[in-house]
């Protein structure tokens, strides 16, 4: 229990101190999106190479990816029930119901508390969520407005392009290819493997800062989000453990931390590209979307941080 607490600290520390440094002004909206671009093009990539380089990587976990992409699939048709009845009232209601904010909160919560040699186990959860955010999810929302709207062809294209995609896709390929010492221990190539080992040491540091930094509450509609916060959670936690199940019962020999790791996912907050392609014309719900997300990610830190306490994990 003690290890366990403190694990905890540094992560709400650093978020606090993200927060602070805001709010002083120490840190402007413009830093905070460059540092943003920063962790998606730079920090996170060199997390997930290292994350990819030393996973299992049997054929047994292409079940596992298949399940996350059909969960993702399964809470938004959930979600867009509910957006029909009137209970998530709101023309992104099916959206806020489904995806999971992994790259900012997932990977540096998960890392922060059971360390970065754990990450290979969400990692490998987080790729049947890519896909289905990139194929999917991202559709979904641009196709609210024609000012998002893109081909499937260039959504692809994009695909192929990102950073955090070429990083999974390269270490994957290493590791199969059972070229991941050979990497390290050429001159050359160990080289670059240090630096992106540099890199990635600061990852869940920056992550964390920038997640308290983005913190902002502003005209709070604290029923209308509590209704979408409780609802979410309640239907995706009933959803997470049939699927939890499931994979545990076809899957053998799962890692020992896959439950902590499937626990942290689906308490995630909704990934916070939602306001991003909120139109201008819609600005009433762009900012009660921001904010219902922001108090969903504390929601998520409490309710993360006492299931740990009463299922403590082995550290």
């Amino acid at each position: 229990m003690n290890e366990l607490i403190k694990r905890i600290i540094p992560v709400f520390l650093l978020i606090l101190v993200g927060y602070i440094i805001k709010r002083k002004n120490i840190l402007s909206d413009d830093g905070i999106k460059t540092l943003k671009t920063l962790i998606v093009t730079i920090f996170l990539p060199a997390s997930l190479f290292f994350a990819f380089l030393d996973a299992d990587m049997t054929s047994k976990y292409v079940l596992l990816i298949a399940g996350v992409f059909f969960f993702c699939l399964v809470l938004y048709l959930i979600g867009l029930i509910l957006k029909k009845t009137a209970i998530l009232d709101s023309i992104y209601g099916a959206e806020f119901f489904t995806g999971f904010e992994f790259g900012m909160v997932g990977i540096a919560l998960f890392s922060g508390i059971f360390g970065v040699k754990a990450l290979p186990v969400i990692a490998l959860i987080g790729v049947g969520h890519e896909f289905f955010i990139w194929f999917v999810y991202l559709p979904l929302l641009q196709s609210h407005s024609d000012e998002y709207k893109t081909s499937f062809k260039d959504i692809l294209i994009s695909f192929a392009k990102t950073p955090i995609i070429i990083s999974i896709v390269i270490s994957i390929i290493l590791n199969k290819a059972g070229l991941a010492n050979a990497v390290r221990e050429n001159f050359i190539s160990g080289g670059f493997v240090t630096a992106i080992g540099w890199v990635s040491s600061v990852t869940i540091s920056v992550v964390l800062l920038v997640l308290g930094a983005s913190l902002k509450f502003d005209h709070i509609e604290i029923g209308r989000s509590l209704k979408f916060i409780l609802v979410r959670f309640v239907v995706a936690g009933a959803v997470a453990l049939a699927a939890f199940l499931a994979v545990d019962h076809l899957i053998p020999d799962l890692p020992e931390l896959f439950p902590y790791a499937w626990l942290t996912f689906f308490l995630l907050p909704p990934p916070y590209i939602i306001p991003i392609y909120v139109p201008d014309s819609h600005n009433e719900e762009n900012v009660f979307l921001s904010n219902t997300i922001m108090l969903y990610t504390l929601f998520s830190l409490a309710v993360f941080v006492i299931v740990l306490f009463i299922f403590p994990p082995v550290l």
